[in-house]
């Protein structure tokens, strides 16, 4: 569905039809979301990073929902502003997860241990960012506030992923298996 409407977008920019595609793109990405529900296990969705996987789903839908919405109720409100729950939400959030879990497996530690409150807190930080930003097409009269504040928090997870992460990075592995 996203390639659908990157396409027809692309061929067909400002067409209303695109509003309808891009509905239907929002709920495909929210059928994701039945890809976390494992039977054999109750507590799945309080397992470490779920939550944080849970959201990139959840935040594409809002990113398809807005634009769909721009086209077909006829706001003319900016897709650029609207594009970013996607791009500094969605897609950082993805980024983001993939470092974590990156750093956490190749310096030899349990990817299952219980919860480090500074990623869950920078996850958080990174859905307020996108949140702020898209918020700039509806007030468009504090553009610019809103834009510097969602970047100063959205640049925040960055620096809190560098503190946390620093020292485990510099050092041989917690497991001692080469690499």
């Amino acid at each position: 569905m996203i390639a659908l409407f990157t396409t027809l977008e692309f061929f067909f920019p400002q067409n209303r039809a695109l509003g309808w595609v891009a509905l239907g793109t929002a709920c495909a990405s929210l059928a994701i979301l039945n890809d976390f529900i494992n039977y054999e296990e109750t507590n799945i969705l309080f397992k470490k990073l779920i939550i944080s996987l849970e959201l990139l789903p959840i935040l594409i839908a809002i990113g398809y929902a807005l634009i769909g919405y721009n086209y077909l109720s006829g706001l003319k409100l900016f897709n650029g502003d609207l594009i970013h729950m996607l791009t500094a939400g969605a897609w950082t959030l993805a980024f983001y997860i993939v470092m974590v879990v990156i750093t956490i497996v190749h310096t030899g530690r349990d990817i299952a241990k219980k919860r480090d409150f500074w990623i869950c807190f920078s996850v958080g930080l990174i859905v307020i960012a996108a949140i702020l930003r898209t918020s700039a097409a509806f007030y468009p009269n504090y553009r610019l506030t809103i834009y510097l504040v969602s970047t100063f928090i959205w640049i925040s997870p960055f620096i809190i992923y560098i503190w946390r992460y620093y020292k485990w990075l510099l050092q041989p592995r917690k497991d001692g298996l080469p690499g």
